[in-house]
């Protein structure tokens, strides 16, 4: 680790002494050493305003997907909840955007979506909540994201383990489902698809993916980011 450390400090000296040229090469090698996976085609759903989402409105943007349902009580909440902190942290970067993507569109319909991101302090207008039709969706997480995804649903306890972690880490955030009457329990339902992140750069290219529920895979992520927005 200490050899590592000193070859990194190495490196910025001599970058720093050959100037901004040589910055450019660092930044350009950085972004190069990114895995490159497939091209993300094009999608056409609907925001929590209603209003028709393209993958045009993310031209030149860096950014991160992944999908949820407002009715999981399992990975969703734990993963919306690292999506709040990464808003919180790159809220600096204007060309920044997140997307999460409904799994449970028959359920989350505009208006729904929009109060559950209120209940995680969404900032609307870089973090998109998206449904549509069903097949679109599953198509675009298969044959687009390459993540796992299912239809099938279960049910599931309202006290699963993770939902009771998750209050502890947000109180409130979870009272109740969005769009019910307070007190009324909404009941547990399991929708199996994949909980991880996906890393986009401004060119619709996907160069990551990352476990929601991993602190290693999360700080690789914070540092992929950084690398394609000062690129």
């Amino acid at each position: 680790m200490a050899r590592r450390m000193i070859m990194v400090l190495t490196l910025g000296v001599l970058v720093g002494l050959m100037g901004a040229p040589a910055w450019r090469w660092l930044e350009r090698s950085l972004f190069e050493s990114l895995p490159v996976y497939s091209q993300l085609p094009d999608f056409a759903l609907v925001d929590a305003s209603g209003r028709a989402f393209a993958r045009e409105r993310l031209q030149g943007r860096v950014w991160v997907a992944d999908f949820i349902y407002t009715r999981c009580e399992d990975t969703c909440p734990l993963q919306t909840y690292e999506m709040r902190r990464l808003q919180r942290t790159f809220a600096v970067h204007e060309d920044f955007r997140q997307i999460s993507i409904t799994t449970d569109p028959a359920f989350d319909k505009a208006a729904l979506l929009a109060a559950y991101a209120r209940k995680f302090d969404a900032d609307r207008a870089r973090w998109f909540f998206l449904t549509g039709k069903e097949k679109e969706i599953k198509d675009l997480a298969l044959k687009g994201f390459r993540l796992s995804y299912a239809t099938k649903q279960a049910a599931l306890p309202l006290n699963s383990v993770r939902s009771r972690v998750f209050r502890l880490l947000l109180p409130g955030a979870h009272a109740h489902h969005p769009g019910h009457q307070e007190g009324e329990k909404t009941p547990g339902i399991l929708i199996s698809h994949s909980s991880r992140f996906v890393l986009i750069d401004r060119n619709f290219t996907i160069r990551g993916y990352y476990h929601s529920d991993d602190a290693e895979s999360l700080e690789k992520l914070r540092k992929d980011l950084r690398v394609l927005l000062n690129s």
